[in-house]
């Protein structure tokens, strides 16, 4: 492992590989990224992968387009296969103040140069086979650039990316330290030895507030957990081969998607609850989920199938309750 480096990232994930790889793209490459386990531990391996482009603010509608228009061309431009989807999606309304903030959202949209654009209830039952809206849906917001990702690909491309362009990364190479020399600079201990920076990027994740802590700083970062869903596959979703849009939905507070030929489901409507609140997150978390809470997403189930009705003949593949910091 080198000893000096121009930046010293901390994090393997999505963000972690990213900076380091957008770092390289500005022509800073003395720069070392040390992850704790593998490239991919924490919250990236399990995430749902969704590409969200909708915002309600214009610099979130910038950043949510820069994401997907680098992540449509990255394979190719790194040599690094990632499974890319760009399907689209839409946001229903169920309340006339709903509808009023996605219409100011088009206009948002408008300034900052993206197509958001309102949609009728019989538009969106047209472009998704099995939408079916019903008399509690007003409208909604048509996002025409989402998609959705596989993360663990999406990392190990920007990793690529970053080595390829002079990057270095290392691998099971936990912090132990941090600290700051009388000259300013930074030495961050790790298992493999000791790097001085001119700067270090805290790019934790869940692990955010214990590195920081090793620097003297407090960083409010809580660690929730996530809870999405997976059916089993379905006939129909196997003799429908076109893609269909993404649905998010702000007031049932669900979003669906295609897998593969299974749905994946994922809410956010039960209350949040922390993990590890007094202690942190313990040093051998990585490629750990939590117990299953079916009983957080029935009542949401019951009101997606409401106008999604295929979906209430599928059985559970799998639930998938991780890490979102």
């Amino acid at each position: 492992m080198k000893d000096t480096a121009q930046v010293v990232v901390i994090g393997g994930g999505a963000v972690g590989t990213s900076i380091l790889y957008h770092l390289a793209l500005a022509g800073v490459t003395d720069t070392l990224l040390l992850e704790r386990d593998e490239l991919t531990s924490g919250s990236t391996w399990h995430a749902a992968g969704n590409i969200p482009t909708y915002a309600t603010s214009w610099l979130g509608m910038r950043a949510g387009n820069y994401a997907w228009s680098i992540y449509k061309g990255l394979a190719e431009t790194v040599d690094s296969a990632i499974t890319y989807r760009h399907t689209s999606a839409f946001w229903p309304a169920h309340t006339a103040k709903r509808m009023d903030l996605f219409r100011h959202l088009c206009g948002v949209s408008e300034s900052a140069g993206y197509d958001l654009r309102m949609l009728s209830p019989g538009e969106m039952d047209e472009m998704h086979p099995f939408w079916h809206p019903d008399d509690t849906v007003l409208g909604g917001i048509f996002d025409p650039y989402e998609g959705d990702i596989d993360p663990s690909q999406l990392t190990q491309a920007l990793a690529k990316g970053a080595r390829d362009l002079g990057a270095q990364i290392e691998r099971f190479a936990p912090v132990t330290a941090i600290n700051r020399t009388p000259s300013g600079e930074w030495e961050v201990t790790c298992a493999k030895g000791t790097v001085r920076a001119e700067t270090v990027i805290n790019a934790a994740g869940f692990y955010g507030r214990k590195v920081a802590e090793m620097a003297g700083l407090s960083a409010p970062v809580v660690t929730l957990e996530h809870q999405y869903l997976v059916t089993e596959p379905l006939p129909q979703l196997e003799a429908h081969a076109p893609l269909f849009p993404l649905v998010r939905d702000p007031d049932i507070r669900f979003y669906l998607r295609r897998e593969r030929n299974a749905f994946l489901v994922g809410s956010y409507a039960h209350d949040g609850r922390p993990a590890w609140e007094k202690d942190g997150p313990p040093d051998d978390f990585a490629h750990q989920l939590f117990p299953d809470s079916v009983e957080d997403i029935l009542e949401v189930l019951d009101a997606t199938i409401a106008h999604v009705p295929l979906l209430a003949e599928a059985g559970a593949q799998r639930y998938v309750t991780g890490t979102i910091a």
